[in-house]
Parts: C-alpha cells; sequence; structure tokens
C-alpha cells in the first residue's frame, strides 16, 4: 500500500503536495490471453500455468477473471474459480501459432458489455503473434470499445525450461497484481 509521502505529482515544473491515497475499491474484470503456442511450449505447464494461477489467486475476491489461450480458444468464464482454471489450463497442449490477437479481440467483445467500472485485457506470452493489419485495427477497435487497459506480461527467452521462448526468472510469478490493478 502507497503512502502520500511515497509520491510525488509535478504540474508544469511545479510540485504538488499530494493530501491522500485510497486504494480503488470499484469492481475491475480482467480478460487474460495466455500464450499456448509451440513457442512456450517447453514452459507452458512447468512455468507458465503456474504463474498465471498464482496471479489469479492473487486478485481481489470481487474481481472477476476469465481465460482465454492463444489456440484461439476461451478456456474460463469470468468468475471463474481458479482450481477449476489450472486443471484445464494443464490439459492444453502448446503446439502452433499465436494467435494472441484474435484472443484478445475475443476477450475484449465479451469485457465491455459487462460493465464493470475497471477492465483489463491481460496478455501472458512470447512476442511472436500472428497478425496482420486488419486484425490489428480490429483489436485496437475492441480494446477503445470495451474501455480495456491492455498490458502485457512477456515472457524472455533463455528461461528455466530448458527451450527458446521460455520464461526468464520466472517471470510470469514475479509480476505485481497491485501494481498493475492498484490504479486503475
Amino acid at each position: 500500500d502507497l503512502k502520500a509521502e511515497e509520491l510525488a505529482i509535478s504540474e508544469g515544473g511545479r510540485e504538488r503536495r499530494i493530501l491522500a491515497v485510497e486504494p480503488d475499491a470499484r469492481r475491475l474484470d480482467v480478460a487474460i490471453v495466455i500464450d499456448s503456442s509451440a513457442s512456450v511450449a517447453s514452459s507452458y505447464r512447468s512455468e507458465l500455468v503456474p504463474g498465471v494461477i498464482e496471479f489469479l489467486k492473487a486478485m481481489r475476491p470481487d474481481t472477476a477473471v476469465a481465460v482465454w489461450t492463444t489456440a484461439p480458444a476461451k478456456v474460463a468464464d469470468f468468475g471463474s474459480d481458479p482450481a477449476v482454471v489450472e486443471p484445464k489450463l494443464r490439459t492444453i497442449a502448446a503446439a502452433g501459432g499465436n494467435y494472441a490477437v484474435d484472443s484478445m479481440t475475443d476477450a475484449c467483445k465479451e469485457l465491455g458489455p459487462r460493465g464493470a467500472p475497471r477492465r483489463a485485457v491481460v496478455y501472458v506470452g512470447g512476442a511472436s503473434l500472428l497478425a496482420n493489419a486488419q486484425n490489428l485495427s480490429e483489436l485496437m477497435r475492441a480494446v477503445g470499445v470495451a474501455r480495456a487497459v491492455p498490458m502485457t506480461v512477456p515472457l524472455l527467452a533463455g528461461g528455466t525450461g530448458g527451450g527458446g521462448g521460455g520464461m526468464s526468472g520466472n517471470a510470469a510469478h514475479s509480476f505485481d497484481v497491485q501494481g498493475y490493478f492498484g490504479g486503475m
């Protein structure tokens, strides 16, 4: 939890006094898109899935999360229990191309109409996305219509999973839920 004295705000080169900092208690809906392509096959079940499940468990209880893979396929509906999501993710054989752009578009199309005051679409995966100008444009439009904050948790090459495209230093385990969503 941040304190007012830990922050600094300046406007026009002049520092402004911060009187208080309060967490945002409004409801948050999150759509997570997980890379299930061949590029993460060596670390998908051993590192990626546990990191995502840890992330889901760290969310506030009133946060609704849905999960997609880059197959593209929806794995879990908004509000699914992480205990139900984990075995579903573990049954997926990471293979083929990375259709994250299509999956993120689908996720945003479901995220927007839910009406939560705070919305985010989070992509967890590698950088080898299969995309073209048309589906990138469609994604940007869907993000805007959903009024979602897009975020990425990149997987870095040379990870502990033993193959290229794996995670470096257990990257999915280290991202800070409050750091990402505290200011939304």
